[in-house]
C-alpha cells in the first residue's frame, strides 16, 4: 500500500506543478497576443479551463491527504480528549460517504456529457467533468487510511 501511495502521490503533485504551469504559460501568451499583437487566442479558453478545474479538484485531495481541509474546532475542544476522537471519526466518516456520493454522481456526470463539446477545441465537455470522480476517487482512499488511523488510535 505504501508504493501505490506513493505513486499517487507523485501523479498528483507532477499533476498539479504541470497544470498550473501550464496555466501560467497560456495565460501569459493570451495576455500578450490581445494587448500587445491584438491577437485573440480563442482555444485559450478552453484549454485554461480545463486546467483551473483539475487544480481545484487535485488540490482538494492534497488538502484531504495533508488532512488540511478547512475544520473548525472550537466546539469540538471543549469536549474530553475521547469524545473530540469520537466526533473527528464521525466527521471523517460522514465525508467518506459524501465522497463515494460525489464518485457515483461524478460519474454519472461524465457520462451524461459524452455528446458535448467545448467551443473551440471540440473536445468532450465529459473531460473536465472527469476531474470529480477522479478526485474524489483519490480522496476516499486517503481519508479511508486516515479513518482507520483514528479507529485504531481511539481503540487505545
Amino acid at each position: 500500500m505504501k508504493r501505490v501511495t506513493h505513486i499517487l502521490n507523485k501523479i498528483i503533485e507532477y499533476s498539479l506543478i504541470i497544470s498550473l504551469a501550464l496555466l501560467s504559460i497560456i495565460v501569459s501568451l493570451q495576455v500578450f497576443s490581445r494587448y500587445l499583437f491584438s491577437i485573440p487566442m480563442p482555444w485559450s479558453t478552453d484549454i485554461n479551463r480545463i486546467l483551473f478545474i483539475y487544480l481545484v479538484f487535485l488540490g482538494a485531495t492534497i488538502g484531504i491527504r495533508d488532512q488540511s481541509h478547512l475544520n473548525i474546532d472550537i466546539l469540538v475542544n471543549k469536549f474530553p480528549k475521547r469524545l473530540q476522537k469520537l466526533l473527528n471519526i464521525l466527521v471523517n466518516f460522514i465525508i467518506l460517504v459524501f465522497l463515494i456520493t460525489l464518485v457515483v454522481a461524478g460519474l454519472i456526470f461524465v457520462l451524461s456529457s459524452t455528446n458535448q463539446v467545448t467551443s473551440y477545441l471540440r473536445i468532450s465537455i465529459s473531460y473536465y467533468y472527469l476531474a470529480i470522480p477522479l478526485s474524489a476517487i483519490a480522496m476516499v482512499y486517503y481519508i479511508s487510511f486516515h479513518l482507520k488511523d483514528q479507529i485504531k488510535n481511539f481503540k487505545k
